[in-house]
């Protein structure tokens, strides 16, 4: 058995058009749903090679200014710090 045939039908690969939109698409539209609930999200790219369409995407999903980009360990680190310090400031109500 050849591996295609193994792998589903054409229809139900991932290089086919999704009827809703590349997963870039997908991931800002969902982004932007939860900012319209108010719901704060960050992004962190690690090791993103400066490509244009993942910066894109890692800006867009991101609320203001909760967009980090890391390229090493530290620079990491640091996001994530700065993302806890940010969350601690939170306040839950309903």
């Amino acid at each position: 058995m050849t591996e295609r045939a193994r792998s589903g039908s054409t229809s139900d690969h991932i290089t086919c058009n999704a009827t809703n939109g590349s997963s870039a698409a997908q991931t800002i539209a969902i982004c932007n749903a939860m900012k319209q609930r108010n719901i704060i999200v960050y992004t962190v790219g690690f090791h993103i090679d400066n490509d244009a369409t993942d910066m894109s995407v890692f800006r867009q999903c991101a609320t203001e200014s909760h967009f980090y980009l890391a390229d090493d360990r530290t620079t990491l680190q640091n996001a994530f710090q700065q993302i806890g310090q940010s969350i601690s400031q939170l306040r839950l109500t309903h």
